[in-house]
């Protein structure tokens, strides 16, 4: 079930499209909440010496990007490769024990809540009831990627993004799978789950809805009520450009 997308191929096709919704994101935001200063410092210290822990991340971090990008030719599976940093970084020091008192874990926790949630509803049968309550083999293929996106978009905002995939995936593996036919004219078979990927990734208008928005909340300076407004508004930007991207460039056969 699902289609088989390296690593490579995802990056080509995703990249242009996360660099497009930067610059509609960044646009949003100075319309709906302009910078009062024409100006802002920031300053960073560059160390005049880098440390042993700076040397080991520099050679993991492109390590673990090359071991992606080149997963068919290693055949590592890609979570795997990204155990490989936090077991270098235990094993060398560069975690200490220390640091995992620095983790706001107050937010784990809230979003171990939506893992929780996700898969109470599926141990449950509740998610297999609702999405086999509706007929998707009844529907066109257009209105069929646009409601799957839809309603994964709608659950992942109130049980994390992470979870909402692993529920619902399967399930879209399985109707994506059987309606191959109908897909061939949005890319074929597996046009659906990477759409339905897409539209998860938007979730964020809530804090619960991924692990950045419940640390920027954390902070006090981001309000719910702001989340909400521009959460939504780039949900249907963001939903309109992964549709048009999915018929424009397929990234898998039709």
């Amino acid at each position: 079930m699902g289609c088989d997308i390296g690593f490579g191929t995802w990056m080509t096709h995703m990249v242009p499209y996360v660099l497009v919704m930067l610059l509609i994101s960044w646009g949003l935001l100075l319309l709906l909440y302009p910078m009062n200063n024409d100006s802002m410092t920031l300053e960073i210290e560059v160390p005049k010496t880098f440390s042993r822990d700076f040397w080991i991340v520099a050679v993991v971090f492109p390590v673990t990007i090359i071991l992606w990008l080149t997963g068919k030719l290693t055949h590592i599976d890609s979570n795997i490769v990204a155990l490989i940093p936090f077991a270098v970084f235990a094993i060398t020091g560069v975690f200490a024990s220390s640091d995992f008192g620095k983790v706001d874990w107050h937010i784990l926790w809230m979003v171990a809540g939506g893992f929780a949630l996700g898969t109470s509803l599926n141990q449950t049968g509740l998610a297999d009831t609702l999405v086999r309550s509706i007929p998707f083999a009844s529907w066109s293929a257009w209105v069929l990627i646009l409601g799957a996106g839809m309603l994964i978009y709608l659950l992942s905002t109130f049980i994390s993004n992470s979870s909402a995939a692993s529920l619902l995936m399967p399930m879209l593996a399985v109707i994506d799978t059987a309606m191959a036919d109908k897909m061939s004219v949005l890319g074929g078979s597996g046009s659906l789950l990477i759409y339905v990927a897409i539209c998860c990734s938007l979730a964020m208008t809530l804090p619960i809805s991924t692990p950045p928005n419940a640390i920027a909340c954390a902070t006090g300076l981001v309000k719910t009520k702001d989340m909400v407004k521009v959460g939504v508004a780039i949900g249907i930007v963001g939903a309109l450009v992964g549709f048009l991207m999915i018929k424009l460039f397929p990234m898998v056969p039709a």
